[in-house]
């Protein structure tokens, strides 16, 4: 025979593990919401490199620079390894395809949700797997340039 309180107890067990399934569909399980971090980390640092490094860098020596590694220069005091991708450990791809032109690139694991993605930046639109996002410098006073996309 059923007691009372042995019904009471399987509705909450039942009701718990459907609130558990149930944030699982929400939110996704952990592992992704650690790969939806790693992607957001990703976008951070290219928005940064492309911002603080690629541009603070044309402003001082008014051209692009060559390499990722010509950016540790201007990224003070933390320098290029600060922008590392965090679950690989690799540097961002940086490539400078002409003397006005440049990609930054990075390999995501997710791709990013339009209906969550600010859309201030370029970065934060992505597919998942490898993603190049291709800017040209462009002057923006008398002795200034910033980088837009193409």
């Amino acid at each position: 025979m059923i007691t009372s309180r042995s019904l009471l107890i399987s509705i909450v067990t039942v009701v718990i593990i459907g609130v558990v399934i149930g944030a699982f569909f929400l939110v996704g399980s952990p592992a992704k919401q650690r790969l939806a971090r790693f992607d957001e980390q990703r976008a951070q640092n290219l928005q940064t490199l492309r911002y603080s490094g690629v541009d603070e860098y044309v402003r001082r020596n008014g051209a692009l620079p060559n390499s990722i590694i010509d950016l540790g220069s201007v990224l003070i005091p933390n320098g290029i390894d600060t922008y590392r991708d965090p679950e690989t450990n690799a540097l961002p791809e940086y490539a400078k395809t002409s003397t006005e032109t440049y990609s930054l690139c990075a390999t995501f694991d997710l791709p990013s949700d339009p209906n969550i993605a600010p859309v201030s930046d370029v970065f934060w639109s992505h597919p998942a797997g490898r993603k190049c996002f291709d800017f040209k410098m462009q002057s923006t006073g008398p002795t200034s340039k910033s980088s837009v996309p193409l």
